[in-house]
């Protein structure tokens, strides 16, 4: 496997102190999208110094897509997470087209009260959220999660 380029994006939620936890409102909260490392040209046609290449942007769709999976998933166990981050990975070959050799994400998750879950059942959550996530279920054995 040659992983000839990485790319790599931060994604953030925090629960506001007034919003209900359940799946109908996991949207409501604070999220961010970072892109922390401004790279010097690739030698592709997509890349310019300093700015967002399209490879991020794809990585942040998938680990937002896992992200919003994992916020419901929390809600309808009635665990009460207040933030999730990820720092996800894309790593990418180039011949005459671009392939992708892996994905990785790695959320960090943080709770507060009596409703605070097992590692096993955030783990849980975790894989439950791979199964429901469209772009998991389109790349299956290209996304790994690595729980921090």
């Amino acid at each position: 496997m040659c992983l000839g380029y990485k790319f790599e994006t931060r994604v953030k939620w925090n629960r506001e102190e007034s919003s209900i936890t359940d799946s109908l409102h996991c949207y409501d909260n604070i999220c961010s999208i970072e892109y922390p490392f401004k790279k010097k040209a690739t030698d592709d046609q997509f890349s310019q110094e300093g700015k967002v290449h399209p490879a991020e942007l794809f990585v942040s769709a998938v680990a937002l897509a896992h992200m919003f999976a994992f916020v419901e998933l929390c809600g309808k166990n009635g665990f009460s997470l207040t933030h999730y981050e990820d720092s996800a990975k894309i790593y990418l070959s180039q011949g005459k087209a671009w392939s992708l050799e892996k994905i990785y994400l790695y959320p960090k998750t943080f709770f507060e009260g009596e409703a605070c879950p097992s590692f096993d059942e955030i783990k849980n959550c975790h894989q439950q959220a791979s199964i429901v996530s469209m772009y998991e279920n389109m790349l299956n054995d290209k996304i790994e999660v690595k729980l921090r």
